[in-house]
C-alpha cells in the first residue's frame, strides 16, 4: 500500500540505532561551517540572527525540533513543520547582490544534505567503517526525513551515487568563504568568541585554547580538501598523523549517549 503523505523515518533505522553516541558531536563544527559556506545560508545567518554575538543561539534553538523531525516518530511531521516555519521570513540579498530565501528548495536541501553527510561522516570515522549498504541506508533515511518538510524534492538526488556527485559539485562550485564561515574558522584562533553558554569564564580561559585547537583538527579532517582550500584551513601531514591517532582512540570508546544528546532528547520528548 502506498500513500502520498510523507512518513517519518521508521523506528529501528540506522539513524535511530546510532543517535546519541557522543562521537556524533565531533562533526558539529564542520557541519555548521559547510552550511555557512552556502551564500544564501551565510547571508541569512548574518542578516537574521545575532550570530556574531551569540553563535550558539541558532544551534540551540533549532536542534531539538530538527532531531525530533529525524527520529521523533509520530511527532516528526509536526516538528519538521516547525523547523520549516522558523524560516518563513528569512530572505534578503546575499554578498553578491542575489536575492535568497531560506525555503528555496536548493538552499533548504543543502542544509539538509549536510546533516545527512554528518551522519555518514561520524559513523565512518569514529564508530566503524561503513559498508556501501549502510551508506545507502543512511541516504534512504535522509530522503524520508527530507520529505517531512514539505519542500520541493526537485534538488534531491535519487540514488547515493547521485548524492555523492551532488556533494562534490556543491563543494567545488557552489560553496564559498562567506563572512559567517570566515568568522567561524577564525574562532579556532580566538576562543573568547566561541565560549559555549554555561561554561564558566575561568574554565574557558584555562581550556578554551586547547578545545578550539582540537576542534580545528577534527573539523579540518572532515572537510573535503577543496573546502579547506577555500577557507585557508590547513591540514598538514602532522595533522593527519595526529588525527589518525584520535580515530583509533575514538573507535575504542564505548558508544555512550552524550549529556548533550540526553538534553536534546528530553526536549524532543516534551
Amino acid at each position: 500500500m502506498t500513500t502520498d503523505t510523507p512518513q517519518p523515518v521508521p523506528a529501528g533505522s540506522i539513524l535511530h540505532r546510532y543517535y546519541g553516541d557522543w562521537r556524533g558531536l565531533l562533526v558539529g563544527s564542520g557541519t555548521g561551517i559547510l552550511q555557512l559556506m552556502h551564500p544564501a545560508i551565510g547571508a541569512g545567518v548574518v542578516q537574521h540572527s545575532k550570530f556574531f554575538d551569540e553563535p550558539y543561539a541558532r544551534i540551540l534553538r533549532s536542534l531539538p525540533p530538527i532531531i525530533e523531525s529525524k527520529i521523533g516518530g509520530e511527532r516528526a511531521p509536526a516538528a519538521a513543520a516547525r523547523v520549516r516555519d522558523f524560516h518563513l521570513d528569512i530572505k534578503g540579498v546575499d554578498e553578491h547582490g542575489n536575492r535568497y530565501h531560506a525555503l528555496d528548495p536548493e538552499v533548504w536541501f543543502w542544509a539538509h544534505a549536510t546533516f545527512v553527510m554528518a551522519d555518514m561522516t561520524w559513523m565512518d570515522l569514529y564508530h566503524h567503517r561503513l559498508t556501501r549498504d549502510e551508506r545507502e541506508e543512511i541516504w534512504e533515511a535522509g530522503k524520508t526525513w527530507y520529505r517531512l518538510y514539505g519542500i520541493s524534492e526537485r534538488p534531491m538526488p535519487d540514488t547515493l551515487d547521485e548524492f555523492e556527485a551532488y556533494w562534490d559539485h556543491m563543494c567545488r562550485e557552489a560553496l564559498e568563504a562567506t563572512e559567517a564561515a570566515r568568522w567561524a574558522v577564525a574562532a579556532f584562533d580566538d576562543p573568547a568568541r566561541a565560549q559555549p553558554p554555561g561554561v564558566p569564564d575561568a574554565v574557558w580561559r584555562f581550556a578554551g585554547a586547547r578545545v578550539m585547537e582540537e576542534q580545528r583538527l577534527i573539523t579540518a579532517a572532515m572537510l573535503p580538501e577543496v573546502v579547506r582550500e577555500k577557507l585557508g584551513l590547513e591540514f598538514t601531514r602532522r595533522d593527519r598523523a595526529r588525527f589518525a591517532r584520535r580515530v583509533v582512540l575514538h573507535r575504542l570508546t564505548r558508544p555512550v549517549v552524550s549529556p548533550v544528546a540526553m538534553r536534546l532528547l528530553s526536549q524532543v520528548s516534551r
